[in-house]
């Protein structure tokens, strides 16, 4: 829905992701602006990729760290999409795996998911994508438990500066869009199907 990083001119919005999840500020800007978007996302797209995929979205789940943070029983994002989620969903919960030598790469053993994602078509929310080994990882879990489509929604894209392509000039020449516009679906990038 959005791009986070580090660098102009997108500082502010990489704040924000990091910050939506820090204990000490959570009632917080930060944290009421990633519920927003969490909003807007599904209360005016969470029909569209089932359109797309002639498939009515029939369940939800949310990412969580991983590995786990210490001491942290409900992911952020969780308690945000629990309160948005829409009436009739099911919530299939997915739980990271207490240990994971290299989080970042694509693995089944990541996740996993619990036994109602069997037969659902799963809207998967997941905070950001850096370089999708998470989104990938949970969505094979979702799989694995029987899921026969998954669809993603990411709040923001993480950007980093210098990687591949995104550089500085890049950047400048490429993230000067007007405002975030609620209408664009985040799937087709345009109008909604």
């Amino acid at each position: 829905m959005a791009y986070a990083g580090y660098m102009d001119p997108i500082s502010q919005s990489g704040h924000l992701m990091r910050g939506y999840k820090n204990p000490y500020i959570l009632s917080g800007v930060h944290h009421q602006t990633v519920a927003l978007m969490a909003a807007l996302g599904l209360m005016g797209h969470v029909e569209c990729p089932g359109r797309l995929l002639a498939a009515p979205v029939s369940a939800w789940a949310t990412v969580p760290s991983l590995p786990p943070k210490p001491g942290q029983t409900q992911h952020t994002l969780n308690g945000i999409v629990s309160r948005l989620a829409r009436y009739g969903a099911a919530e299939v919960v997915l739980t990271a795996a207490a240990t994971a030598p290299y989080p970042r790469e694509v693995s089944r053993a990541h996740y996993a998911a619990s036994p109602n994602a069997g037969g659902q078509h799963v809207l998967m929310i997941d905070d950001t994508w850096t370089g999708g080994g998470h989104a990938t990882s949970a969505a094979l879990a979702l799989r694995d438990a029987g899921a026969t489509h998954v669809s993603v929604l990411v709040l923001a894209r993480w950007l980093s500066n210098g990687w591949e392509a995104t550089t500085p000039q890049w950047a400048k020449q490429e993230l000067t869009r007007p405002d975030f516009n609620p209408a664009v679906c985040p799937w087709t990038q345009g109008p909604c199907p």
